[in-house]
């Protein structure tokens, strides 16, 4: 026998429904989850399938015509599904480093969930810096009309700026809200939380062009492994090496970040030096540019030399696997070993 009593709860609710469906199937797939009183979403490109997944309350996958993009689709949403799965807690979770305890709370074990993971947390990144600066800016205008408060048609500007700058923080703290739900339900992370992310694998690779795709040898005459050639995007890509171990990924990563901070200290110096007008000033922030430019570049040459890398080779890093990590007190650490009778 149907319950049909459970139809007023979807009616009721209205839970987000993604359909990754085919051309052919689309209309029906929304057509027949309005009818329950559903809400239908049919997004299918692969870069929103992790967010979509974790917001929604179902995910139904029907690959129709098979082709490489509509798998790829499937392929991340049921990794975000996967990554959704509560984890059990086990003795071997909590780690203790120094003064440190470290609850393991996440395992990201493709390259899809890892990338995913990191362009959410920088979604929320930005967020989190609008809503400083729209603060700060409104502070600033609350400081302003102190110093005006005489001048009436200053303080008029100063509110029409205010109201407009507090309307704009409105829908970003809204927005932050709504992703920070979603991060919780998909990660388990919370912005009010510390926690460390630890990479355990990844790969260097190095853009393939058409010619060294058909004919599987690379410009310097290499022959190309098929096993080792990956696609993202639009974009194939060749494996050059693979990065194992939680300590080799930390040296690798101490270097690209050597190289990014040299990049922001060169961006923010340049800046300093167009707007200074006083010589010695000039001469001592150009020495300083000068210093941070060589530094990069020895640094970029022995990373290079470190991992194979041709000189005028581009190339990306990404990370195949890795471990995040909640820093417990030791109040919660006891607590979580009670689960578990550690």
């Amino acid at each position: 026998m149907i319950d049909f009593t459970r139809l007023d709860d979807i009616r009721r609710q209205r839970p987000l429904v993604h359909c990754v469906s085919n051309i052919v199937s689309a209309n029906d797939c929304a057509n027949l989850a309005l009818a329950v009183g559903a809400s239908p979403i049919m997004a299918q490109a692969p870069q929103e399938m992790a967010g979509i997944t974790a917001a929604s309350r179902a995910t139904v996958l029907n690959t129709g015509t098979p082709d490489e993009e509509k798998f790829r689709a499937c392929a991340l949403c049921a990794a975000a599904a996967y990554a959704q799965t509560p984890r059990e807690p086990q003795a071997g979770d909590i780690v203790r480093q120094g003064d440190s305890i470290y609850y393991l709370v996440r395992v990201f074990s493709t390259p899809e969930q890892n990338a995913s993971f990191q362009r959410d947390l920088d979604i929320m990144r930005r967020h989190a810096a609008a809503i400083d600066k729209c603060k700060l800016r409104i502070k600033e205008i609350a400081d302003a009309e102190k110093t005006f408060e005489k001048d009436p048609k200053k303080l008029e500007s100063l509110a029409a700026d205010k109201k407009k700058i507090s309307a704009a923080l409105d829908r970003l703290v809204k927005d932050f809200s709504t992703n920070e739900e979603a991060m919780k339900k998909l990660y388990g992370f919370v912005s009010n939380r510390d926690y460390r992310v630890t990479y355990e694998e990844s790969n260097i690779c190095v853009p393939l062009t058409n010619d060294e795709l058909s004919g599987l040898k690379s410009k310097s005459g290499q022959k190309l492994d098929p096993l080792k050639i990956v696609t993202r995007g639009n974009t194939s890509l060749y494996v050059l090496k693979n990065i194992s171990g939680a300590r080799a990924n930390e040296q690798l990563q101490r270097m690209l970040g050597f190289t990014i901070s040299r990049k922001n200290e060169i961006e923010k110096l340049r800046g300093e030096l167009a707007k200074t007008v006083d010589p010695q000033a000039q001469l001592k922030i150009s020495a300083s540019i000068s210093a941070a430019e060589k530094a990069m570049q020895e640094n970029e040459e022995e990373l290079r030399k470190a991992y194979g890398i041709d000189k005028n080779q581009n190339y990306s890093v990404e990370i195949s696997k890795s471990k995040m990590y909640l820093i417990i007190t030791p109040e919660e650490e006891r607590e979580l070993r009670s689960k578990f009778g550690g």
